[in-house]
């Protein structure tokens, strides 16, 4: 059993929403009812009229694709009780400009706001350990990203394509704020094509040593068509690979 109001499909508690009844359109500003706990799945997949959309603070996942495609979502609350966002949750969504992602994820999932072309800055949250396979890939709009010491992993293709991207700093590991005993990894893989394609990337900063630099594993082409031909640590500069049109290193 479901309930439909405003032509959208919630769950039969009222507790999941649940899709978009087909000939149906959501309004343009959507406030979902406080109460829901999911976003299921595909749930807004190609709703090309929803403008803008306030999550309640009981929901605590974001499905898969749930809003995928929404060309015309230009803003979007997500608050700290959202603990999963899936794969694909934003892919596409191509006006969107900006949003605060919430405190409590770990992970970047594949391809969560990929080709989301108008984004232009994002925070990564300070519990994050994975930027996952091309989490902001072809987000041609996107000039600044801040990585936390907590984020260990930014695997394959993570910004390729991050055509408008200027500087980036990779954080190494540092000693946790409130509790001297606790180390946070920092960056220890560097995934293939990780950075590839940021034509713009004039600037790598690292926050550490460039013997730690050198012990970060670093897959194959992570820096292919990037221009700046170094690392900026805090003990001096290392030079990067540089690599011909064909991938070979030149």
């Amino acid at each position: 059993m479901s309930k439909i109001i405003d032509g959208i499909e919630y769950s039969d508690d009222m507790k999941k929403l649940v899709s978009v009844k087909k000939g149906c359109t959501p309004p343009v500003s959507l406030v979902i009812p406080d109460g829901v706990k999911e976003i299921g799945e595909e749930t807004f997949l190609t709703c090309k009229t929803l403008v803008s959309v306030v999550i309640p603070a009981s929901v605590t996942k974001i499905g898969e694709s749930a809003f995928q495609e929404c060309s015309s979502l230009k803003s979007i609350e997500i608050p700290d009780s959202v603990t999963i966002i899936e794969s694909f949750a934003f892919s596409d969504c191509s006006a969107l400009k900006s949003i605060r992602l919430p405190s409590r994820i770990t992970s970047i999932e594949w391809e969560t706001f990929s080709y989301c072309t108008s984004l232009v800055s994002v925070v990564i949250p300070k519990k994050v350990k994975k930027i996952n396979f091309s989490a902001f890939g072809f987000c041609t709009s996107l000039e600044s990203v801040v990585i936390p010491s907590s984020v260990e992993i930014i695997d394959d293709c993570a910004f390729y394509g991050c055509t408008a991207l200027k500087s980036i700093e990779i954080p190494a590991p540092e000693f946790a704020k409130k509790d001297l005993y606790s180390m946070n990894t920092g960056v220890i893989k560097i995934g293939e094509n990780a950075f590839s394609g940021c034509v713009s990337l004039s600037e790598i900063n690292y926050t550490g040593t460039k013997k730690q630099w050198e012990e970060i594993e670093k897959g194959k082409h992570w820096n292919k068509n990037v221009p700046t031909d170094g690392v900026i640590c805090k003990d001096g500069s290392m030079e990067l690979p540089q690599f011909d049109t064909d991938g070979g290193e030149a």
